[in-house]
């Protein structure tokens, strides 16, 4: 895969100012610096307490994401940035639920549902109201990304693989413990790597370009390298 993310966007010092830069393109008055905060605190109380996909998951991302913005519109790249923020802020709302019994073949279609009535509610536009959607249906593992929107939204979801290998082994954990509180089942630490040794690599044979300045010296994923040093490294564990 090529998910061109540079290590500087797991910077705080990074992220505060590219959240800082995007924040005075995005909100040019007050008025929608309010809308935004009335529908971020909608989404975090359609959050649970999971160990891994709660609310604290959700602004992580959005902190990538704001730096992924910030560099696309340093390359002159056009993006809608209310769309991307409401696809992070609601791409994993309810997941604490049981989707299917609500009528959801997936999560992340619950999810996108949740998005679209509260971003109703607030009187956002359709047409943002449907990017949103198949931004949030886009970080399923097996949806395709096609708009920018949809790209940025499944590299934010995913940057993470490529934080420091500690928080990377703390998140497999995290994530272990969320499977057997939701199945009902325990799985061994051993069969758990390698699920996550499948699902990684599918990852990694996938392809989301953004700018250049995601590429390493030699031209290659900054995050690639990086997510494959860390999947080898808790493999030899």
């Amino acid at each position: 895969m090529k998910l061109d993310l540079e290590n500087a966007i797991f910077h705080n010092a990074s992220m505060e100012g590219a959240k800082k830069e995007v924040d005075k393109k995005v909100f040019s008055n007050e008025e929608r610096l309010e809308l935004f905060k009335k529908i971020e605190a909608r989404a975090e109380s359609l959050y649970g307490n999971l160990p891994y996909h709660n609310f604290r998951h959700a602004c992580e991302a959005l902190e990538l994401g704001y730096e992924i913005i910030a560099r696309c519109q340093a390359s002159n790249i056009d993006v809608n940035s209310d769309v991307i923020r409401y696809a992070i802020l609601f791409h994993d709302a309810g997941y604490h639920e049981n989707h299917k019994e609500k009528g959801f073949e997936s999560k992340e279609e619950y999810s996108a549902y949740l998005a679209k009535e509260v971003l109703r509610e607030f009187g956002v536009g359709e047409d943002d109201i449907t990017k949103v959607e198949k931004s949030i249906l886009s970080t399923h593992r097996d949806k395709n990304f096609e708009c920018l929107e949809e790209k940025i939204a499944r590299a934010a979801d995913l940057a993470g693989l490529a934080i420091d290998y500690e928080t990377f082994k703390e998140n497999a954990i995290k994530l272990k413990d969320e499977h057997e509180l939701l199945t009902g089942s325990r799985i061994s630490w051993e069969d758990w790597k390698i699920g996550v040794k499948n699902i990684i690599e599918f990852y990694l044979s996938q392809d989301i370009r953004l700018t250049e300045c995601y590429q390493d010296e030699d031209g290659g994923s900054r995050f690639h390298k990086k997510t494959k040093e860390n999947l080898d490294r808790l493999l030899s564990e």
